[in-house]
């Protein structure tokens, strides 16, 4: 292997075909370069969803009222289903496992400072149980208190987008006054997360039951959340069911009526995010070899065409006593030699694409921090010296199986 000589004859032999071995190269160059980026894009997205479930907990269930796609007891199909507060008092008591209950009330209306029109943010009205279902983190002043909610209290905890996008950087929120469809609210708190992304930074969040009643002067709600002990999909989907089969019996639907709520299961959503990666990887790998494949079958055809224009070089070898297997040790390396080095240059440029990826998309909720680990890159090296000793094997053999007498008389 430290021959000296042995090395200089097969750089000899690969300058002598440049084009073709250009050409053969670049088929394996850009099969591992599939590899590579497609594998990279594939983290990112999973990254992306991954990161997107950590803003929450995960054993969280949300419960999201629509309309009934089917006729029960008399009442049609098409009527709207509306949550209300006895709602949450029902489920507590006769829910076994659930906890955290958080009502969530939507306001949409024009929110302005010192009589200065902001537009519009997304203000919600929520209980304190809240802080606990998101990872929710006071930066600043407090947050939501169950007096706020019993005594209807005007306060309001802002994102730290939010205030950015109302105060500035520079100026303090805490203790100032926004007004929110002409009703005042003070600012007790500033709020952040982690894993929050900036629409989650740029929410107000209010008292629920003021929002009821300032607002709506009603009692609905448009979304209802809590947690359910235990994290497994199976304890999620039994949690569901009871929850369905109460609030069918409350407001009268059918149960089986999936239109009319929806409820979203974090550890099931979580559980088929992983096992669609899982499918994703194995068909990038699945696309990926094929594209490597390609590149092999090119990389055999040229060893044998390399064989046959060296006929009467190899029967030289033999009459002169070189071994079948010194023969055969020739071609091989040779093709080790051009796929190791062309897939080496796909695998630094993939490396190379995808930290550009990573740069242009930073932050982004979906596509994030795309890499490459190192296990990728040295499976790919490793398929690469297979599939290089692979590819010359046959052609090897053949160079092998010449007789002197016959290579000789080659034209």
């Amino acid at each position: 292997m430290l021959d000296l000589e042995f090395w200089r004859e097969i750089g000899l032999a690969i300058r002598k075909n440049k084009l073709r071995t250009f050409l053969t190269s670049f088929s394996v160059a850009w099969g591992i370069f599939m590899v590579t980026t497609l594998l990279g894009a594939g983290n990112g997205l999973k990254n992306a969803g991954e990161y997107s479930f950590k803003s929450s907990v995960a054993n969280l269930l949300k419960i999201n009222p629509y309309k009934t796609s089917k006729e029960y007891r008399g009442f049609k199909e098409g009527r709207w289903i509306k949550l209300n507060n006895s709602d949450i008092k029902e489920i507590s008591q006769r829910i076994n496992n659930v906890a955290n209950l958080n009502p969530e009330v939507y306001v949409g209306g024009n929110l302005k400072y010192k009589n200065q029109s902001l537009g519009y943010l997304t203000t919600v009205g929520v209980s304190p149980t809240i802080k606990k279902l998101q990872k929710l983190d006071i930066t600043e002043g407090r947050f939501l208190n169950y007096n706020d909610i019993h005594q209807f209290r005007k306060v309001a905890i802002l994102g730290t987008k939010a205030v950015e996008q109302i105060f500035g950087k520079n100026e303090d929120p805490i203790g100032k006054i926004i007004s929110i469809n002409d009703v005042n609210f003070k600012i007790v708190g500033v709020f952040d997360g982690e894993f929050l992304d900036d629409q989650q930074r740029e929410k107000i969040f209010l008292p629920f039951t003021l929002v009821q009643k300032v607002f709506r002067q009603n009692d609905e709600i448009n979304k209802l959340s809590m947690t359910f002990e235990g994290g497994s999909v199976h304890q999620a989907k039994v949690v569901e069911k009871e929850i369905r089969e109460l609030l069918s019996l409350l407001h009268k639907f059918d149960p089986n009526d999936n239109r009319a709520l929806f409820i979203q299961n974090k550890s099931a959503e979580k559980e088929n995010m992983s096992l669609a990666f899982r499918y994703l990887t194995y068909f990038i790998w699945f696309i990926s070899f094929g594209s490597i494949i390609c590149g092999m079958i090119g990389v055999s055809n040229i060893m044998v065409i390399i064989v046959k224009e060296r006929t009467r070089e190899f029967g030289i070898r033999k009459a002169l006593g070189a071994s079948p297997a010194s023969v055969v040790n020739l071609i091989i390396m040779e093709s080790i030699v051009i796929t190791v080095i062309a897939g080496t240059a796909g695998l630094l440029m993939g490396v190379f694409a995808v930290d550009i990826l990573k740069n242009s998309v930073e932050n982004s909720m979906a596509f994030r921090n795309p890499y490459v680990d190192i296990w990728t890159a040295i499976t790919a090296l490793i398929v690469l010296i297979v599939a290089g000793a692979a590819a010359g094997f046959i052609p090897a053999r053949r160079a092998a199986r010449i007789r002197p007498i016959e290579a000789l008389r080659a034209d």
